[in-house]
């Protein structure tokens, strides 16, 4: 599974059509970053239009009265952001020459830019390899890769943007880090997760087989977890043959949390005896033919 490749991939087939994604101007980046920090996008794009016109360059923003800055702001609260990008904003025209560093050392010695920001303007704006970690990022990565510490923590921290750092891919960093935020905020999100409306997937965690999910409307669970089924549960196994070949399903109650030992790798997927049907079955996994299979029913299965 190359996860780069289906985030990047789904991030351009679905992404909301945001003012700031048609620049990779880097301070109109650093703007809308700090912006949506604590604030929500559809009251962040009024806002931030209205500053790119007041403010529309770094040098502009520099030569502001603060007062000036400060009514601009008014209304998104949060008050030491404007004055952060304002005293940035000056830093930049001082110590930078106006423009904006790409590097992520040097974006973290501006006032106000920490290291997620740091990470987006890098990536975003410069191309650079660079990763970021937000609340919505922690909650993609944690689930994707089934991580059970908490990502509040300074390990669990650590995991993540390690994690994002082994992930984010030359080339096409920016696009990969605005998409796992922006499945983070419109499908993997912290209640109703739409994880399941969409081609995202569990690859192996901690040497354990997980789901891969693809057209149901729920979140799964990771296999393995040992979780009663409904008496309506049921799995059908199919056997992985060459392309061409005709595979061979076999439908069975796996309450019993075992499977057919059949030779080669198989896959699985869920359905329910009042409405499923193999053509339902999208969700599928590769597991290893020995490996026991403790299944948790979906949550939802479309009808």
């Amino acid at each position: 599974m190359d996860v780069a490749a289906d985030v990047i991939r789904w991030y351009r087939d679905n992404r909301r059509e945001l003012p700031w994604r048609r620049t990779r101007d880097p301070y109109a980046v650093w703007v809308s970053e700090i912006m949506l920090q604590q604030t929500r996008v559809e009251t962040v794009v009024p806002y931030w239009e209205r500053w790119m016109g007041r403010f529309p360059t770094v040098q502009a923003l520099a030569a502001a009265p603060l007062d000036d800055v400060l009514a601009a702001w008014a209304g998104l609260g949060y008050y030491s952001r404007a004055r952060n990008l304002h005293a940035g904003a000056r830093e930049v025209v001082t110590d930078w020459g106006g423009s904006v560093p790409g590097r992520v050392d040097a974006l973290l010695e501006i006032p106000g830019i920490g290291r997620y920001t740091a990470g987006a303007i890098a990536s975003i704006a410069f191309g650079q390899p660079a990763p970021l970690v937000d609340g919505n990022v922690a909650r993609v990565l944690a689930r994707l890769f089934a991580i059970d510490e908490d990502v509040k923590s300074a390990a669990g921290s650590a995991r993540l943007w390690a994690l994002a750092a082994d992930l984010v891919p030359a080339g096409a960093a920016g696009d990969f880090n605005q998409g796992l935020m922006e499945l983070g905020a419109t499908v993997c999100t912290p209640a109703r997760p739409r994880c399941g409306d969409e081609r995202m997937r569990r690859d192996r965690a901690r040497g354990r087989d997980v789901a891969v999910e693809e057209g149901f409307g729920g979140e799964s669970r990771r296999l393995g977890e040992q979780q009663p089924l409904g008496g309506d549960a049921r799995l059908l196994v199919l056997q992985l043959l060459p392309e061409g070949q005709a595979a061979q399903g076999h439908q069975r109650n796996d309450r019993e949390g075992d499977h057919p030992q059949d030779a080669g790798p198989l896959r699985h997927c869920y359905f329910t005896s009042r409405t499923g049907t193999s053509e339902m079955c999208r969700t599928l996994v590769a597991v290893e033919p020995t490996s026991a299979l403790p299944i948790s029913l979906m949550p939802r299965v479309p009808m």
